[in-house]
């Protein structure tokens, strides 16, 4: 369903704080400390590819768009914020914006964010033994990562940020 009123860069940002909170109140939930790593990025979902392109616009106040590219069958644009986001010690630079996948009905909203995180994804799940993590990505050779599912949103952890995967995917052409 497409959105019917124009988006707006700033009103988006504002979103932000409170979707951090609602993500750190699930971490505290389940006893994850994520104060030692890093918050790579942020994902705003698009609920059409009317409404992506939209969006595009709206972000362009706030954050400059750096890369754009076709990622399992539909396109994703990486933007750095104009001004960081600071929140609870971290400073957020990028977010992600990408396409409705084929075939799935999304809404407009911010997702999830993803952690760079310091060590193995092994050592790090076994430190939370009561924590469902969904692993179907932690064998994958670019960029493994472990997944927590909450209401509404998402958090994964990951070894690369993805400012480097983007730098790298330019460099390779």
């Amino acid at each position: 369903m497409s959105h019917s009123v124009p988006f707006d860069g700033q009103s988006l940002i504002q979103e932000i704080p409170n979707f951090l909170d609602h993500v750190f109140d699930h971490l505290k939930e389940e006893g994850i400390n994520t104060d030692r790593y890093f918050i790579d990025h942020l994902c705003y979902r698009s609920a059409s590819e009317e409404d992506y392109q939209a969006l595009q616009s709206a972000f362009a106040s706030v954050a400059k768009k750096i890369h754009e590219a076709l990622v399992g069958g539909r396109m994703i644009s990486i933007f750095t914020f104009h001004e960081p986001i600071l929140y609870r010690g971290h400073k957020i630079t990028l977010f992600e914006l990408p396409a409705p996948k084929p075939g799935r009905e999304e809404i407009n909203a911010w997702e999830h964010l993803e952690f760079v995180i310091d060590e193995d994804l092994y050592s790090f799940q076994t430190k939370y033994p009561n924590t469902v993590f969904d692993t179907k990505n932690l064998n994958r050779v670019e960029n493994p990562d472990l997944t927590l599912h909450f209401p509404n949103t998402m958090v994964r952890f990951h070894l690369e940020s993805l400012h480097d995967i983007v730098m790298r995917e330019k460099e390779q052409g």
